[in-house]
């Protein structure tokens, strides 16, 4: 527990951070000791990086959680909603790239829900194109991946990357959350 302590700890610095030093902080001794899942987020835009931990399970969506209270929400390793960054993502529709990933139609729509500052909810509608489906190794871990890369065109042009292994677990990704804080950049430290 003390580990897991040392590690919120470094995530809740007010000074800008750099997200390489502080994902070599976490050691494979460290995660090993841990014994909960653990992932490590980075935000570059809002220039954030924190480690999170599960806090609850609600259907196929896990809730994970940094010390100073953020969240985010997914399903099978992809983004379905974010808590107190600013400018949430409230719901994001994940049939179609879900079923991209598992060798589905590869043009597809998603819709975005956010959270305005009137606490007005806006949807918006993507276009989006899975392609560039190659292998590669995973950054930290160098287990070897399938990289897939979504393109989407709506209101804000962005690009998802994904590097999954073979039994489907997303080890690394950099998912769209929103205009303000752009995307985050999301290792699977401890499945």
């Amino acid at each position: 527990m003390r580990w897991l302590v040392a590690l919120f700890v470094l995530a809740a610095c007010a000074a800008p951070v750099d997200p390489a030093k502080l994902r070599a902080q976490l050691t494979p001794d460290q995660v090993q000791r841990l014994g909960v899942p653990l992932i490590f987020i980075s935000a570059p835009r809002i220039d954030v990086a924190a480690t999170l931990i599960p806090v609850r399970q609600n259907g196929g969506v896990r809730i994970w959680q940094a010390r100073d209270g953020a969240q985010v929400a997914m399903r099978n390793g992809l983004i379905t909603a974010t808590h107190g960054m600013g400018h949430d993502l409230m719901a994001a529709d994940l049939n179609g790239v879900a079923s991209a990933l598992a060798g589905g139609p590869s043009q597809y729509v998603r819709q975005f829900a956010h959270l305005e500052g009137d606490l007005h909810i806006s949807i918006a509608t993507y276009r989006c194109r899975m392609s560039d489906r190659h292998t590669a190794v995973q950054p930290h871990q160098g287990r070897p991946v399938r990289v897939f890369r979504e393109d989407c065109q709506g209101p804000n042009n962005f690009e998802n990357i994904y590097y999954i292994g073979p039994g489907g677990t997303v080890w690394w990704s950099r998912q769209w959350v929103s205009a303000r804080v752009g995307a985050l950049e999301i290792e699977t430290v401890k499945p």
